[in-house]
C-alpha cells in the first residue's frame, strides 16, 4: 500500500518538474481596478468582477444589513431550515430579470452545472429515453464534470455543422440534450445563440446555456432579445459581484430541481448575504453595463481585438516562454494580467487573459492597450 502523502508529494514534484505548478498571487484589498497585490498596488486586469459591483456601496450595505439580521450562516439546507426568504426574494428577483418563470439558487455556478445536468439526465431516463449529451468542446470545466457520467458527443468549438451531423445520428431512443457556455471563460468568444436554439429546436434538443460570464456584462446575456433555454444557468460570482449560481428556467423544471439537483438538496444554503447582495446587484446592471461596453470597445479597438462585446479579450501567445514573460514584463509596468497556459488550454494556445470591468479608469486601458500592441502575437478575429 502506497502512503496517500508520499504520492501526493511525488505527483507535485512531476507536476512542478513540468512547469505546471501555479503560485497563485495573494490580493489583499477589494477587487477593485487599483488592487494590493503580494503587497504592491497594481493595477487590476484579471478579475471578474466585471461590472465593479463587489465593492459597490448598496451591495456592501445589502449584504451587511443581511448579516446582522440573519446571522453569517444560513444553518441548514434549503430543504431543512436554511430556507430564508431573503433566497426566495433572490430566486424571484433572478426570475423576474431574465423573465422566467422560475429560478434556482444554487451555492456556486459549478454546483448548478454539475447538478443540474445530472438532474435532466434523471428525469431522461425516468421517461425511458435516456440523455444523450452534445457539448462544446471548449465548455467550462463544470460542464464537462456534469456531463462526465452521461453517454456524450464532444463537438468542435462553435461548429453548429458539426453539431448538426451529431444530432442527426443521435439515436431516435436517446433525448438529445446541447449543453454550452454563452461567453466562453478562456477566449471570451460568444455562442450563436439564435441559431444554436434553432437548431435544437429542429431536432427536439433540450438546450443549457451556461452564461456565467454574459450574465451582467452582457446585460441578460447572449440569450438577451430572443427565446429562453430550457435551462439557463448564470453566477452571481462575476458581473453581479457576489457569489452563487442560479438556473432560470420553467415553474414545473424548477420544481423538480429543488427535489432532484443534488447540489440544491444536500449543500447548506448560501450565506444570507449572498441573496441580499444578488437583489441589491441586479438594480445596478442598466447603470454599470454601458460603461463596461464603452471600455471594452475602446480596448478591442487599439489591440485589434474585433467588435465583441465581451469582457475577456484573451492576447494570444505563441509559446508557454512568452506568455509568461509577457505577465512578468505587465507586472513591472504595475498591471496584473493572468498568463494562461496548460492544462488549462491546450499547449499551443497559451494567453494573457485580459479582462475589462466598468470601473477601469481609460488612462489606464489606454496604457496597457499600448503595451500589449507591442508584443508579437497573434490577435484574436472573434
Amino acid at each position: 500500500m502506497h502512503s496517500v502523502d508520499n504520492l501526493a508529494h511525488d505527483a507535485m514534484e512531476d507536476w512542478a518538474a513540468r512547469e505546471l505548478e501555479r503560485a497563485p498571487r495573494t490580493l489583499s484589498s477589494a477587487q477593485r481596478p487599483r488592487a494590493v497585490v503580494d503587497g504592491k498596488e497594481m493595477t487590476l486586469f484579471s478579475s471578474s468582477n466585471y461590472l465593479g459591483l463587489a465593492h459597490h456601496p448598496a451591495v456592501i450595505g445589502a449584504a451587511r444589513d443581511a448579516i446582522e439580521n440573519y446571522g453569517v450562516g444560513a444553518g441548514g439546507s434549503r430543504l431543512t431550515t436554511g430556507n430564508l426568504d431573503l433566497h426566495q426574494k433572490a430566486e424571484r428577483a433572478l426570475a423576474a430579470y431574465f423573465r422566467t418563470e422560475d429560478a434556482v439558487l444554487f451555492p456556486s455556478g459549478y454546483q448548478a452545472n454539475v447538478s443540474v445536468v445530472g438532474a435532466l439526465a434523471k428525469l431522461a431516463k425516468q421517461a425511458g429515453t435516456p440523455v444523450r449529451v452534445f457539448s462544446d468542446e471548449k465548455n467550462h470545466a463544470s460542464l464537462i464534470d456534469g456531463v462526465r457520467r452521461e453517454e456524450k458527443e464532444i463537438y468542435a468549438h462553435l461548429d453548429l455543422g458539426d453539431l448538426r451531423a451529431r444530432l442527426e445520428a443521435c439515436p431516435s431512443g436517446q433525448q438529445p440534450l446541447v449543453v454550452t457556455d454563452g461567453v466562453f471563460s478562456m477566449d471570451g468568444d460568444l455562442v450563436d445563440y439564435p441559431a444554436l436554439r434553432a437548431l435544437a429546436a429542429e431536432f427536439g434538443a433540450w438546450l443549457l446555456v451556461d452564461d456565467a460570464h454574459g450574465v451582467g456584462s452582457l446585460g441578460r446575456g447572449v440569450t438577451s432579445g430572443y427565446p429562453l433555454p430550457d435551462i439557463l444557468i448564470g453566477t452571481a460570482s462575476k458581473a453581479l459581484g457576489a457569489e452563487g449560481g442560479f438556473a432560470c428556467c420553467s415553474a414545473a423544471l424548477g420544481r423538480f430541481l429543488r427535489h432532484q439537483a443534488r447540489g440544491y438538496v444536500f449543500s447548506t444554503a448560501p450565506s444570507p448575504a449572498i441573496p441580499a447582495a444578488i437583489i441589491a446587484a441586479l438594480g445596478l446592471i442598466p447603470e454599470r453595463e454601458p460603461l463596461l461596453r464603452e471600455r471594452v470597445a475602446r480596448f478591442r479597438g487599439v489591440v485589434g481585438a474585433g467588435a465583441s462585446p465581451s469582457p475577456i479579450i484573451p492576447i494570444h501567445c505563441v509559446n508557454t516562454a512568452q506568455v509568461m514573460r509577457a505577465a512578468s514584463e505587465l507586472a513591472d509596468a504595475g498591471f496584473m494580467v493572468t498568463p494562461i497556459r496548460y492544462p488549462t488550454v491546450p499547449r499551443d494556445e497559451p494567453l494573457l487573459r485580459i479582462c475589462i470591468m466598468a470601473t477601469h479608469q481609460l488612462a489606464d486601458l489606454d496604457s496597457l492597450a499600448s503595451l500589449c500592441v507591442k508584443y508579437s502575437v497573434s490577435r484574436p478575429t472573434h
